[in-house]
């Protein structure tokens, strides 16, 4: 967790604080005589960690870190508690939706087209492109 806050731009202090909390909060320790919940849960953020690196990244680092996500999905999917495998699945898909619409995403504009942020470029902070017809909500 306190990787994955780190690359989403949060602080030393309060990722730390984070990733403590994910770690310590009321959801593992009331689950800790479940262990097979516990082994479910703890990847999600390891997962998350590595599809954002591969919206921010272009070219075979994209792929690298799309593949590195798929390949911790299988440690997720062993501890066989189906429901919790669903959830991640689900917060999967709700926050690669979510990064693809909100932007920015890497990559050339068939690529931003794609992952459905063509107004938005890294590093512009929201900023749309002259003439690309996108709203400048953050200003």
């Amino acid at each position: 967790m306190l990787a994955f806050l780190r690359v989403l731009g949060v602080g030393l202090t309060a990722a730390l604080v984070g990733g403590l909390t994910f770690a310590f909060g009321s959801f593992f320790v009331t689950q800790l005589p479940h262990e097979n919940v516990v082994r479910t849960g703890i990847w999600l953020p390891l997962i998350l960690l590595f599809v954002e690196l591969g919206i921010r990244s272009v070219r075979w680092r994209r792929s690298r870190h799309i593949v590195l996500a798929a390949w911790r999905w299988p440690a997720r999917c062993s501890a066989v508690h189906v429901p919790f495998v669903a959830m991640t699945l689900l917060a999967l898909v709700m926050y690669s939706a979510y990064r693809a619409v909100v932007g920015p995403a890497a990559g050339s504009a068939w690529q931003r087209v794609a992952l459905g942020s063509l107004g938005r470029q890294p590093g512009r902070r929201g900023r749309a492109r002259p003439g690309s017809g996108a709203v400048d909500a953050a200003v």
